[in-house]
């Protein structure tokens, strides 16, 4: 698709597009250009444009919320081709700060008094807005038990930053306490978390995405893909956020984050693809989550869960 041709078309459905803002749109990642040489000797001939670029830019335009920086997460996620090389920049950098966020806070919160500090700021950042007039003293109460409530969760997680910035890994027993925060978890959780926390460590994982080509992300998307077939199957007999400590999980990382709730969470996107592609297994994911032993985890996992839905509503399972 020429550009001409692609800028009438933009045009023909009102969607505000520039030849500047269509060369931003490229520089972004978010629109992804094809060129052809013409030839030994004669050059390349002028930039063609992938054959989904209109529907990228439909979708681009219902995003409006979107920060510049996460948009091609976003893209990438819901199947729109994009710049790959301009993908693996934008999570290299999201690491990056990630990393250079957990440093700082590591540095600053090793001294106790520093922890507590900081820990009660952001506390009361997190507490609800307090009601016109004078409270009474069962809301004191309910205020002060939140916000020791709260200071004790930051701590929680300055130790998590802790571990996540040494040479070892997060300790089991750290990350179970972060979850307990959200609400009582299953007596065999620390078995299920411990190799997960093995695994977790951000000065050994960070380097794989400077690592990455163009087919990582090829098959990554087509291992996202599965996940979100399960995912969707799930739902339909089970959905797994109507847990109360998995929804308390998912407000509380997006009130931290206003900005992904518009696409149903950019950074757990951002999560997920870092996760994948510091595991690099990707043939053998998606084989096995094509399988029949897959099939059957996800028919127990949905008993599990409702199993688990009922205990905390104080029933039985039907």
């Amino acid at each position: 698709m020429k550009r001409e041709e692609l800028l009438k078309m933009a045009e023909s459905e009102n969607i505000s597009l520039t030849p500047s803002k269509l060369r931003r749109y490229v520089e972004y990642g978010w629109i992804v250009t094809i060129r052809k040489g013409n030839g030994r000797a004669k050059g390349a001939a002028p930039a063609s444009y992938h054959e989904q670029s209109l529907q990228t830019l439909r979708e681009i335009a219902r995003l409006p919320g979107i920060k510049q920086q996460y948009l091609i997460f976003t893209l990438y996620w819901k199947g729109y081709p994009v710049a790959w090389h301009k993908l693996k920049d934008a999570l290299q950098e999201y690491v990056m700060n990630m990393d250079s966020t957990f440093m700082t806070t590591a540095k600053l919160t090793i001294d106790p008094a520093n922890a507590e500090y900081a820990a009660t700021i952001m506390a009361e950042d997190a507490l609800p807005t307090k009601k016109p007039g004078r409270p009474s003293i069962e809301d004191e109460a309910e205020l002060e038990k939140q916000r020791t409530k709260e200071i004790s969760f930051m701590h929680t997680v300055f130790g998590i930053i802790q571990d996540l910035n040494t040479p070892n890994s997060v300790s089991p027993q750290t990350l179970l306490k972060f979850f307990n925060f959200f609400g009582p978890l299953p007596n065999d959780s620390e078995t299920i978390i411990s190799p997960a926390t093995e695994w977790m460590n951000l000065k050994r994982l960070s380097p794989f995405v400077s690592l990455a080509e163009e087919e990582d992300f090829v098959e990554m998307y087509k291992t996202i893909k599965h996940l979100q077939e399960h995912w969707s199957e799930l739902k339909k007999i089970f959905n797994p956020l109507e847990l109360p400590f998995v929804k308390t999980f998912m407000d509380k990382l997006n009130s931290y984050n206003p900005n992904s709730t518009r696409d149903g969470n950019i950074h757990y996107k951002c999560y997920v693809l870092f996760v994948l592609l510091t595991l690099r297994q990707h043939t053998q994911i998606q084989e096995f989550l094509q399988s029949e032993i897959a099939q059957e985890m996800r028919k127990e996992i949905c008993m599990q869960l409702l199993q688990l839905s009922e205990v905390m509503k104080g029933g039985e399972a039907q």
